[in-house]
């Protein structure tokens, strides 16, 4: 299936792309940004294939997030540890993205599978734009501060969507439960 050929493909350029951000300083050069722009591209080509081609699928609907996730937080901590990228926001990304992770675990055992939100898709463009910020500008990008607010608000909205998910799924696998108020 191409879509998630796609997402695999995704995964195998985290390394690649952290390599040539070493290699570059921890600042990107052109081929960093190419290799992360094409990563990002497979993120959008990934949904596009699996809805056009009919290939939307169980495996698809994990792998696509965990290949975000994997590209995202593994780039995010390379920019902590090179560059003056926030900590605070990779440990918020990383916190959201393991009780995604841990509900994901636990909906695949019921058989179940979460969709990703329209809050949760912004949450990771938002990060994806600030981790390009930080690749591309020396120092401190313009309108950083920005930038890490509304991706820090985005990932907080999109949390509390999954988590109200969560709860609603929860009471609907136990009709005898009843809404705590």
């Amino acid at each position: 299936m191409l879509a998630n050929a796609l997402s695999l493909l995704r995964i195998a350029l985290a390394p690649v792309v952290l390599y040539s951000l070493r290699e570059d300083g921890g600042q990107a050069g052109l081929g960093t940004l190419a290799l992360l722009g094409l990563a990002g591209a497979t993120d959008l080509l990934d949904g596009i294939a699996a809805r056009r081609l009919g290939q939307v699928s169980r495996l698809g609907r994990v792998l696509d997030p965990v290949a975000d996730k994997i590209l995202i937080l593994s780039v995010c901590a390379a920019l902590v540890a090179w560059r003056s990228f926030p900590a605070w926001l990779l440990l918020l990304q990383l916190a959201r993205d393991a009780a995604i992770l841990g509900t994901g675990a636990f909906l695949l055992r019921r058989r179940r599978v979460m969709s990703p939100s329209l809050a949760g898709k912004a949450a990771t463009w938002a990060m994806f734009l600030t981790i390009l910020a930080y690749m591309a500008a020396p120092g401190e990008p313009p309108g950083s501060s920005w930038l890490q607010g509304i991706t820090a608000g985005l990932l907080l909205l999109s949390a509390m969507g999954y988590a109200r998910r969560l709860i609603a799924f929860l009471r609907e696998a136990d009709p005898g439960a009843e809404p705590v108020r």
